[in-house]
């Protein structure tokens, strides 16, 4: 398909043509994101480009899918999406000052609030229709408010084996193994580079305050065991849903904080010897009751 699908910012030019490109602040698999002037408006902007150009038949696909994000809730407001002259795919998002995802908390719980709230963007796209296929640590900001958002909103459309090597090592241990061939990414994808970036998010983040330390907060044990089956599944070649894994982790908290809740009464060595005196003792008497009764029984017996 050669023409330019509507919906589009078909540049006459070059992206270079229109921004000043400055620093690059994010980079996944499929796209880089740089800080940029807007030469025309005179203002800063965030600017997402493919790292390669788009091919004819992937610009329907590059289209419906942006249109989508756009209107997602908890993404980086998109100002202004398309192609340039040479199928490069650009996204403009207006200026954000948010912080990294593994920015410093004041307490472990919010690394969990941050962990659900990317499930929870991600369980939303793939609710309609829309893989992102490259999530990463800089896939994500939050706010001043601490909202969680989308910022990498270009997602990956194909994924080649060149593609794998030319990516930082950082960013690929985020893609699900696949061989070399070339693949449209899934919602399997997406699902297994959200569980790395889980344990990555837990390791790299610090504890700020009271009792701040080095850098790395414990994974809570039952939640630990649920990424762990579900990556499992998904190396396997199982379907693993966010829906699913969501509930998983829900369904671990509540039965940890049940068990949290009844704790195990273990008696002292003092206590055990009493106990097994006065067991020994019950089972004496019980005994000896027994064989009155049964003397008994045989006495009557005999009469009759």
């Amino acid at each position: 398909m050669n023409e330019i699908p509507s919906g589009f910012r078909r540049l006459p030019g070059f992206i270079d043509d229109v921004y000043d490109v400055e620093t690059s602040i994010a980079k996944t698999v499929f796209a880089e994101a740089f800080k940029a002037l807007d030469r025309n408006a005179h203002r800063g902007v965030a600017l997402w480009r493919t790292t390669k150009p788009l091919a004819p038949e992937q610009l329907v696909r590059f289209r419906d899918r942006l249109i989508v994000v756009q209107r997602a809730p908890h993404v980086v407001p998109i100002t202004i999406f398309g192609i340039d002259s040479a199928n490069v795919g650009f996204a403009v998002l207006s200026t954000f000052d948010g912080r990294p995802i593994n920015a410093p908390v004041s307490a472990a719980v919010e690394v969990e609030r941050r962990l659900l709230s990317m499930l929870a963007i991600v369980e939303h796209l793939h609710d309609n229709k829309v893989v992102c296929g490259d999530l990463c640590r800089e896939s994500f900001l939050i706010g001043r408010d601490g909202t969680v958002s989308l910022f990498g909103v270009l997602g990956a459309l194909e994924i080649t084996a060149p593609d794998r090597e030319a990516c930082q090592p950082a960013v690929r241990r985020y893609l699900a193994p696949r061989g070399d061939e070339a693949v449209v990414p899934t919602a399997q994808d997406d699902v297994f580079s959200l569980l790395v970036l889980a344990e990555d998010l837990y390791s790299s983040i610090r504890i700020t305050g009271a009792g701040a330390g080095s850098k790395g907060v414990a994974v809570p044990r039952w939640m630990e065991e649920v990424l762990r089956v579900a990556q499992e599944a998904i190396v396997a070649g199982q379907q693993v849903t966010i829906r699913q894994l969501r509930a998983d982790l829900e369904r671990a908290k509540i039965e940890a904080a049940d068990q949290a809740e009844t704790p195990e009464v273990v008696a002292s060595p003092d206590e055990e010897s009493e106990m097994g005196r006065e067991f020994s003792k019950k089972n004496r008497t019980r005994g000896a009751k027994g064989r009155i009764n049964k003397a008994t029984s045989l006495a009557g017996a005999q009469e009759r």
